[in-house]
């Protein structure tokens, strides 16, 4: 599974970018539901980043622009469309573009819908109106709700059974540690929803989430991910 997080550009376009503020990752500044896709071709969306340890930006000015979301599923489907792509909906009212009306929860099960890819999409959000808008519009569509990590689960766990969701995606320290975890996950699995922790980079946290139980386990190094799993299967 990839996931990302998506926007709506100011012409309606549903476009993969964390921040709902240009500047910090790319070399444009401005709001993303500010700017139309001919703006956003003009940013560098490799302008800042910087691999760990190391000093240099290695992907300025190779032409990474904020891509759409149709360009990721196509580009997904013709390598392996087997793989499923978990869109966050960025949508909070904090944020500089918060749109209560929920526009781009519209606009996504639009797209999902008329390129038949709704089986192959995971949508996920913190705002629950955004996961129930397109839960009501399109039941098919998998969605899940975020929490973070000082949470109340089983309240969450509480509102997406009711609601017909399917998934739970807590910050891992909202799920506590040792025995307790184990509790909590199996709680939500009886609940009749998934488990997709975020974001796990230390090795054995992951270990710790495998044995619980989750069902997923979201990471910024699923390379380091793949090869604890695999050891330990391997010494089971």
């Amino acid at each position: 599974m990839i996931e990302t997080d998506a926007h709506l550009a100011r012409d309606g376009e549903v476009v993969l970018i964390h921040d709902a503020d240009l500047r910090r990752t790319t070399s444009c500044g401005g709001s993303v539901a500010s700017a139309r896709m001919a703006d956003l071709a003009s940013c560098d969306a490799g302008y800042w980043f910087t691999p760990p340890g190391a000093a240099q930006h290695p992907f300025r000015g190779l032409g990474l622009v904020v891509p759409r979301l149709s360009e990721l599923l196509q580009l997904v489907g013709s390598l392996n469309p087997s793989v499923v792509i978990n869109v966050e909906i960025k949508n909070l009212p904090d944020q500089i573009d918060y749109d209560p009306t929920n526009r781009l929860a519209r606009r996504l099960v639009g797209l999902l819908t008329s390129t038949d890819t709704v089986d192959r999409v995971l949508v996920s959000s913190f705002n629950a109106d955004a996961i129930d808008g397109v839960k009501q519009l399109n039941a098919d569509i998998r969605t899940a709700y975020l929490s973070g990590p000082s949470a109340d689960v089983h309240a969450r766990t509480a509102y997406a059974r009711a609601r017909g969701h399917d998934a739970i995606h807590p910050h891992h320290a909202s799920l506590g540690r040792g025995d307790s975890t184990r509790r909590i996950v199996d709680v939500i699995h009886g609940a009749g929803l998934e488990v997709n922790v975020w974001t796990v980079n230390d090795p054995q946290r992951m270990l710790e989430m495998a044995a619980a139980g989750v069902d997923g386990i979201i990471t910024d190094d699923p390379g380091q991910l793949r090869q604890i799993l695999e050891r330990e299967a391997t010494n089971a």
